[in-house]
């Protein structure tokens, strides 16, 4: 199901949502630096996230925009959404399609928080895409789109 964290022994919620402790998820990252990006553990130094994101590496594009609604620093898009936007040359509030497989960072944001909102967000790629999924597909099936 997920190669980045073992949910064997993991208790699930009422949402289904499995229940982890910090150390795991610790434990996950640095074993998944480790195997991809050894270099970010021999000195302190910035994650290039956004250029991760952009290469691909996590099978998600990368979006700036001025998030109006959801009122959020970032989200994922599993499936295709729409969200509310600032457009940032005419200041006019738009409705914005947002296709699946889309991390969306507000472009207001800080560098720093920038950057944490895509690390944020591509945990949610990594940690929760069989919740997602599953949620997806029962979706479309109840609405008689398969």
């Amino acid at each position: 199901m997920n190669d980045f964290i073992d949910y064997s022994n993991c208790q699930i919620d009422s949402r289904g949502v499995y229940c982890l402790s910090y150390s795991m998820i610790e434990s996950a990252i640095e074993a998944y630096l480790r195997k991809h990006h050894p270099e970010l553990l021999l000195e302190p130094q910035q994650t290039p996230i956004e250029n991760w994101i952009e290469s691909g590496e996590y099978g998600f594009s990368l979006e700036y925009r001025n998030l109006a609604f959801p009122q959020a620093q970032g989200l994922t898009a599993f499936s295709q959404m729409v969200i509310w936007a600032i457009n940032s040359e005419t200041k006019h509030l738009e409705i914005l399609p947002i296709e699946e497989n889309t991390i969306v960072v507000d472009e207001t944001l800080p560098e720093d928080e920038l950057r944490f909102t895509c690390c944020h967000e591509v945990m949610h790629t990594k940690m929760h895409s069989y919740y997602f999924v599953v949620d997806y597909y029962l979706q479309r099936k109840s609405q008689n789109y398969l």
